[in-house]
């Protein structure tokens, strides 16, 4: 009874329970408008979760603080931690105390972290572009068909593009 008032309560603010018969909220959380929490979910303590989230099936969060535009998947667990505005949490990841993924981050399947501050992935100067892989690409085949290449093979004799044979190795080197 208790737990379907609170419930009610967030419908009203514009939260979305999509099952709220098997969903469990604390009194103490607080949840952004326009998340959406689906079937299963716990949310205990004083966890704070931002507008436009989707919390996924099976997913605990306790004591921790979610962003905006956050994407918890399935069967995660949250515990004492903080996720930044637009986060990915994998599904079967587990955040243990301590835990701080930074705005943008995003995190894979089957993860634990404890204690960890998790980045967005940022490309170094030194990987190629897709512009410089053409470029490079495009190079190379022009090299490759140029007119001084094929004309230089075409005047070449075979007998010279061939390896050398046996006879033409000096006898101290043989065994």
């Amino acid at each position: 009874m208790i737990n379907r008032d609170r419930l009610e309560a967030l419908r009203a603010e514009g939260v979305t329970l999509l099952d709220p018969s098997t969903t469990f909220i604390d009194d103490g959380v607080a949840i952004g408008r326009g998340t959406v929490v689906h079937p299963g979910v716990t949310l205990e303590g004083r966890t704070r979760i931002g507008a436009n989230c989707r919390i996924r099936s099976w997913v605990r969060i306790t004591d921790s603080v979610i962003g905006d535009h956050v994407l918890v998947n399935d069967s995660c667990i949250i515990v004492e931690s903080q996720v930044d505005d637009e986060g990915r949490v994998g599904p079967f990841s587990h955040l243990r105390p301590g835990s701080h993924m930074k705005a943008g981050s995003h995190m894979g399947n089957f993860v634990e972290l404890k204690k960890t501050r998790w980045a967005k992935a940022r490309r170094p100067a030194t990987w190629p572009t897709s512009a410089t892989r053409r470029s490079a690409r495009a190079s190379t085949s022009e090299r490759a068909l140029s007119p001084a290449t094929t004309t230089a093979r075409r005047n070449t004799p075979p007998s010279s593009r061939t390896a050398p044979s046996s006879a033409a190795i000096p006898s101290s080197s043989r065994r």
